[in-house]
């Protein structure tokens, strides 16, 4: 169990038709939740309890995957290291493990 609320709750709001339940830490990555509610736990205007939902198959979610914070990382060279020979018209190549994203390089070319 990732937390249990009993109401009334700080983590637990109803207004007007919704309720909200805000867990009190961040649900974390990659994870199958489900949400029980136990039959009574809630009421309508007309005094109505809720007949509950105890089945892992009524509210089940998945969280997102995490973030990816592998920095970029280049995997080949084109002329690779130490090449000799190489065309005067030739292109400078690195290729990356990923996609390269828009964003401002900066490269620098240096006579050895």
């Amino acid at each position: 169990m990732f937390a249990y609320y009993s109401l009334p709750s700080a983590n637990v709001t109803i207004s007007g038709s919704t309720m909200t339940i805000n867990p009190s830490a961040n649900l974390p990555a990659g994870t199958v939740y489900y949400v029980n509610i136990s039959s009574g736990a809630i009421k309508d205007a007309a005094n109505n309890n809720f007949v509950g939902n105890a089945y892992a198959s009524t509210w089940r979610f998945t969280t997102a995957s995490a973030a990816d914070v592998t920095p970029p990382s280049i995997t080949s060279f084109s002329p690779v290291n130490n090449a000799t020979g190489v065309a005067l018209g030739s292109n400078l190549v690195a290729i990356q493990l990923g996609d390269y994203r828009k964003q401002r390089i900066y490269c620098s070319l240096y006579l050895n």
